[in-house]
């Protein structure tokens, strides 16, 4: 059994999540098309593309409630005994902007050495 069928077989016996099992499939064959996790139908995701100069490809796909839910959690910590400085970025109110209204790709990063970020909401 190669490594897909393994990755699979363990999406099927319940050992991963299908999320699990996109990530594990995108790692061990970067040049494959891109798989989407599945989610809850209307649920809001942002998406983190990183590519780089030397052919290094970084995916990550975040639902806005899991993102909503590590912004409570930061509330709470703190790093060496203070509050973690956002230079006065409300992230609570740029995370309502983009679950309102915004769509499509927010960002989009190049830099002289060839490696590109973009950051997709939708």
């Amino acid at each position: 059994m190669n490594t897909h069928e393994q990755i699979l077989q363990m999406v099927k016996d319940g050992t991963i999540s299908v999320e699990e099992g996109a990530k594990l499939l995108n790692a061990v064959d970067p040049q494959a098309p891109e798989a989407r996790p599945a989610r809850k139908s209307g649920e809001r995701m942002i998406r983190v593309l990183v590519d780089s100069e030397d052919g290094d490809r970084v995916r990550v796909n975040l639902p806005m409630s899991l993102v909503k839910l590590g912004l409570d959690l930061s509330n709470q910590f703190n790093v060496n005994g203070k509050p973690i400085d956002l230079g006065g970025l409300d992230l609570n109110k740029l995370l309502a902007t983009i679950d309102d209204d915004l769509n499509g790709e927010i960002a989009t990063i190049d830099n002289a050495n060839g490696d590109k970020v973009r950051i997709i909401v939708d």
